[in-house]
């Protein structure tokens, strides 16, 4: 017999968040997880950049690659507005989808069908 018809009620009558306790303590653990996971991504890091940068005490102790990327980011010759041809800032940035139909003219019908109703209402 189970302990529901031990008490006299139906457990077709019970709420369905105490009829299973095992799912209730399984849903809590998760949802604790799940808080907790947050809360640490706002926590400040255990280890600031100063305690960092103060480890490292020689070049040798920084990886080659590491070495390699400071001395082309500090090399790098900086590009005049000439041959940037007038463009400021990132000069690799892919086209959208939108930015291709607007090129192929997949707007343009949309445009005239607005002109278009714009139309029939002044007249």
């Amino acid at each position: 017999m189970s302990s529901s018809t031990l008490d006299g009620e139906d457990p077709s009558s019970r709420p369905t968040s105490t009829t299973n306790k095992a799912d209730d303590a399984v849903g809590n653990k998760w949802r604790k997880q799940q808080l907790d996971k947050l809360e640490k991504k706002f926590q400040p890091p255990s280890a600031t950049t100063a305690e960092v940068e103060s480890s490292v005490q020689d070049d040798e102790d920084l990886q080659p690659m590491w070495k390699d990327m400071e001395s082309r980011v500090k090399n790098r010759r900086s590009r005049t507005l000439a041959e940037n041809k007038g463009k400021i800032g990132r000069t690799n940035v892919r086209k959208t989808d939108e930015d291709v139909w607007l090129e192929q003219g997949l707007y343009d019908d949309i445009d005239d069908a607005d002109q278009n109703q714009k139309d029939e209402k002044k007249s």
